[in-house]
C-alpha cells in the first residue's frame, strides 16, 4: 500500500471512567462537507479538538504514533496513557468496517462550500441506533487560530460525564452512569440556576444569598466568639442533618445556600465564660446611614420546639476600629450598647417569611442576627428545632416600601392634594403644651438625632380641619395573609382631636377607618398597630383632624408593615370589635351569665407569671403578660364547658376572618390516649326569631407546648356574634387551654386547624 500525503485528525477523547471502548466511525465525517485541503502537515504541539479546522500554515506529523498507517481494528481501539482519555481511531482511506463505510479520498465538493475563516459548524445528522446527544461543545471563534486545549487536572466524576461530540452507535453503559448515557429515560433536570456570584456580596444591594452547593458561604458576615452557639452556611439537602428548611429562598431547591442556627444545642459551661445563650451573626463594619436610613431585608425561617425568638440588633462601633480589631473589642460584648430594630418569635412551620426593617443611625456600627433558643431549663430545649436566614441586603430605605422614620422625608408618603393642609416634619415641638420634645427613637435612648411628622394645630388651623398623609398604592392581600401595619403616634395637649388610619379603596375612591383614637393620651410616645386586609388595590391613609384649640399637635413616627395578622391596638382604637389582645381587660367578650345556663364554668382572665402554662402570653411574649384560660382544679368535671361571646359584630355581604392564637398542652398523656378536651367557634346569628349556632373551627386535645395560630371565615349579612367553647376532658386537673390575640379582618380566607366534632 503506498502512502498519501493526506492530513489525518486526532483528537483526545476524556471519559468519566474508562469503561466503554467506543467503536471507531466516520459516518459523521462522511455526512460533512469537505473543507479545503491544507498545506504539508507538520506535528502540532497539542492534539486538535473535535470540529476544529487548520489554519494554512499549520502541519500534521504523519510520524506521530498515534496516527496508525493502516485501519485500525474496531475490536481493539487504542487507549493511551492516561486512563481517562480515549484517542479516537485516525480516519484512512480503506474502510474500517463493514458498518461504518470509509470517506473516498476524492469526495466532492458541496455546492455551498464552508470558508475556512467562518466559524460555521455543520449540523450533525444522528445515527438511526443511538440518541442525539443534546450538548454539543463550544466551537472556537476564530476555527484557524484554534485554542489549545489543556488537559483536564482531575478526571471527570461520574456526575458531570463529559458526552462525545459526535454520536458513537457502539457505545455501551457503566453500571453506575447515569441513565442517558446508556440512552434509558434520563431523571428530570434541574433548571439552569442564575449566574449570581455564588457566597458574595453584589454591588447592586449589598446582598449575601450565601452562595450555593458546594459553595456555601457566611458571605462576609461572621459569628461573635462570645457565645459558643454558632450560625453555619448550609443548605437544603443538609435539612434533615444540620437542620433547616428543605428549600432556600434565592433559588427555590434544596441546593441553594442560608444560614441556619440549630437551636436544641446546649454550650458548655466553663468558668469566667460567657453568659449568653445565643447565636449572633454579626455584618461588617458599615458607615453612617445618612438621614434617608438604611433598609435591611431578608427572609426567616423558624421551626421546632426549641426556638424561642430572633432578634436583627444594632450595635454601634468606635470609629478607629478596624475589622482586624473586632474580636479583640468584642471580647467584652455584653449587649448594653445594642438597640434591638426588629423581633419575631412565631414559629413558621418550615415556611420562609419575609423581613424588613429601615433604621438610621449616626456613626459606624454592625448590624447582628441574633438567634434565641429557649431556656436550657426548659424541656423543650432537648427536642431539635432552627432558625435560618436567608437574602440578607442593605439596600435604599425606599426599597422598604411604606417604611419610614422621617428623617430624610417623607419616604414613599404623599400629601393628600384633597385635605385642609400638611403634615409636616420636625425634631422637636416648639411649644411645651403639645407635642413631642424629640422623635421616638431619641425619646426611648435620651438620642440627639431624629425627627418625625405632625399637624401642627396653630394658626390659621381651625377646629376640624383634616390633614392626610398617603401612602403609596399596594394590591390587594392574599386572604390567608393579611399585612400588620406598626406606628408610633404622640397625642399630647388640651386640644388633640383625632388620629385616623383609612384603608382608601383605590378603585372606587372610598374610605373605610380601621383605626381611631381621639383625645389627649399623655406626653409620651406609645405603639399603634392595625391589621390590613383588602381584595382590592389600596392606599393607607394618616387623617389627622384639629381639636378645640391650638394646643392639638399630633404626630407619628417609625412605620413600619410585616406579613401576618395582629389585633389593633392600643384596644379603645380598634375598627373592628372583636380585637382584643387582652393586656387591660376583655374588650367587651363576656361569659355567659349563670341565668342563661349557656356553660358550667368561665373564661378567666390572668397574667402569664400565675400560672405553670403557658409562661408567657402571645402579644408581648413575657410573663407580664395576659391572656385568657380556662380554670383548673378537682372542682371541674369532665365535660364542663366555658363560653366566650364577642359583642355584637356588624353584618356584611363581605366575609370576614377571624384569626386567634391558642394554647392547648398536656404535659402528661393518659394510657388510653389524649383526653384534654375541646376548643371550638361558633357563629351565631338569629334568623325568624331562632337562634342559630354555626360551628366553623374545631380542634381537640393535646396540640404542644406552643402558642399555635388559628383562623375561620365568619360571614352573614346582618348583624352576629362569635363565641368560643373551651370544654374539658377528663384531664382537667393535667393540662392547659389558652385564648390570646383575637382579630377580625375582611377576606375570604380558609379555615386553619378545621376538625368538625363527630357529635355536632
Amino acid at each position: 500500500m503506498t502512502k498519501e500525503n493526506k492530513v489525518f485528525l486526532v483528537w483526545l477523547h476524556p471519559l468519566s471512567r474508562d469503561c466503554n471502548k467506543v467503536e471507531p466511525t466516520v459516518a459523521d465525517e462522511a455526512a460533512a462537507p469537505d473543507a479545503p485541503a491544507p498545506p504539508d502537515p507538520v506535528a502540532p504541539a497539542e492534539p486538535l479538538l473535535p470540529d476544529e479546522t487548520l489554519a494554512p500554515g499549520d502541519t500534521v506529523n504523519l510520524e506521530d504514533p498515534a496516527v496508525p498507517e493502516e485501519p485500525t481494528a474496531p475490536e481493539e481501539p487504542a487507549v493511551p496513557a492516561d486512563p481517562t482519555v480515549l484517542v479516537e481511531p485516525a480516519v484512512s482511506s480503506e474502510p474500517t468496517s463493514l458498518e461504518q463505510p470509509a470517506v473516498p479520498a476524492d469526495s466532492t465538493t458541496p455546492e455551498e462550500p464552508i470558508v475556512p475563516d467562518e466559524s460555521i459548524v455543520p449540523e450533525q445528522p444522528a445515527l438511526p441506533s443511538e440518541p442525539i446527544v443534546p450538548e454539543q461543545p463550544a466551537v472556537p471563534e476564530d476555527p484557524a487560530a484554534p485554542a489549545e486545549p489543556s488537559a483536564p487536572e482531575k478526571p471527570v466524576t461520574p456526575d458531570e460525564p463529559v458526552i462525545p461530540d459526535t454520536p458513537s452507535a457502539a457505545r455501551g453503559a457503566c453500571a453506575a452512569d447515569p441513565p442517558s448515557a446508556a440512552g434509558a429515560p434520563s431523571a428530570p433536570t434541574r433548571p439552569e440556576r442564575p449566574s449570581r456570584p455564588q457566597g458574595e456580596l453584589t454591588a447592586e444591594a449589598d446582598l449575601c444569598d450565601f452562595g450555593s452547593s458546594p459553595d456555601v458561604s457566611l458571605c462576609d458576615w461572621s459569628n461573635l466568639n462570645v457565645t459558643q452557639l454558632q450560625w453555619q452556611a448550609s443548605q437544603g439537602q443538609s435539612a434533615f442533618w444540620l437542620g433547616g428548611p428543605q428549600e432556600d429562598v434565592s433559588y427555590g431547591d434544596d441546593l441553594g445556600g442560608y444560614a441556619v442556627f440549630e437551636t436544641s444545642q446546649v454550650p458548655q459551661k466553663t468558668i469566667g465564660g460567657s453568659n449568653f445563650e445565643s447565636a449572633m451573626l454579626m455584618s461588617a463594619i458599615r458607615p453612617t446611614t445618612g438621614p434617608k436610613g438604611m433598609c435591611v431585608k431578608f427572609w426567616y425561617s423558624i421551626g421546632g420546639l426549641s426556638p424561642d425568638r430572633l432578634r436583627v440588633l444594632l450595635h454601634p462601633m468606635p470609629e478607629d476600629m478596624s475589622k482586624d480589631d473586632m474580636d479583640e473589642m468584642m471580647l467584652g460584648y455584653d449587649g448594653s450598647d445594642d438597640v434591638v430594630l426588629w423581633e419575631a418569635r412565631d414559629m413558621t412551620l418550615g415556611d420562609w417569611k419575609e423581613g424588613q426593617v429601615v433604621y438610621t443611625f449616626d456613626q459606624r456600627h454592625s448590624v447582628i442576627f441574633e438567634g434565641i433558643p429557649v431556656d436550657s431549663n426548659d424541656l423543650s430545649r432537648r427536642f431539635r428545632g432552627f432558625i435560618a436566614i436567608d437574602e440578607l441586603s442593605f439596600a435604599d430605605s425606599s426599597e422598604c416600601g411604606a417604611f419610614c422614620t422621617f428623617e430624610g422625608g417623607i419616604c414613599g408618603w404623599s400629601q393628600d392634594s384633597k385635605d385642609d393642609f400638611d403634615w409636616t416634619q420636625s425634631r422637636g415641638s416648639l411649644n411645651p403644651s403639645t407635642g413631642p420634645p424629640r422623635d421616638r427613637s431619641s425619646f426611648a435612648n435620651n438620642g440627639m438625632m431624629g425627627g418625625y411628622a405632625f399637624i401642627d394645630s396653630s394658626y390659621p388651623r381651625r377646629p376640624g380641619d383634616k390633614a392626610r398623609l398617603m401612602s403609596q398604592e399596594f394590591q390587594g392581600t392574599n386572604p390567608d395573609s393579611p399585612l400588620c401595619m406598626r406606628f408610633w403616634t404622640h397625642m399630647f395637649g388640651n386640644g388633640i382631636g383625632s388620629l385616623r388610619v383609612i384603608l382608601f379603596d383605590v378603585n372606587t375612591d372610598e374610605d373605610k377607618v380601621i383605626w381611631q383614637i381621639s383625645g389627649e393620651a399623655g406626653n409620651a410616645w406609645y405603639q399603634g398597630q392595625v391589621p390590613i386586609a383588602s381584595p382590592t388595590p389600596f392606599k393607607i391613609v394618616f387623617e389627622g383632624v384639629v381639636g378645640a384649640n391650638n394646643l392639638g399637635d399630633i404626630a407619628i413616627d417609625d412605620i413600619s408593615i410585616i406579613q401576618g395578622a395582629c389585633p389593633s391596638a392600643p384596644q379603645v382604637a380598634a375598627g373592628n370589635n372583636g380585637d382584643c389582645t387582652f393586656e387591660v381587660d376583655e374588650c367587651g367578650w363576656t361569659n355567659p351569665g349563670p341565668r342563661e345556663r349557656a356553660d358550667e364554668i368561665d373564661w378567666v382572665r390572668t397574667v402569664a407569671a400565675d400560672n405553670r402554662a403557658p409562661s408567657r402570653d402571645h402579644t408581648i411574649g413575657t410573663a407580664q403578660g395576659f391572656y385568657m384560660t380556662l380554670p383548673r382544679g378537682s372542682v371541674q368535671r369532665g365535660g364542663d364547658r366555658a363560653w366566650f361571646v364577642s359583642t355584637p359584630i356588624k353584618g356584611s355581604a363581605d366575609p370576614m376572618c377571624i384569626a386567634f392564637w391558642y394554647f392547648m398542652y398536656e404535659p402528661f398523656i393518659d394510657p388510653s390516649g389524649p383526653s384534654l378536651g375541646s376548643l371550638m367557634v361558633y357563629l351565631s346569628y338569629e334568623k325568624d326569631g331562632t337562634l342559630f349556632l354555626e360551628p366553623v373551627w374545631s380542634l381537640k386535645n393535646h396540640q404542644g407546648p406552643n402558642w399555635m395560630y388559628g383562623q375561620a371565615r365568619v360571614q352573614y349579612d346582618e348583624d352576629f356574634l362569635v363565641a368560643f367553647e373551651g370544654t374539658w376532658g377528663s384531664s382537667r386537673g393535667n393540662g392547659f387551654m389558652a385564648l390570646d390575640d383575637i382579630t377580625l379582618f375582611t377576606g375570604d380566607c380558609s379555615s386553619k386547624r378545621v376538625f368538625l366534632l363527630s357529635n355536632l
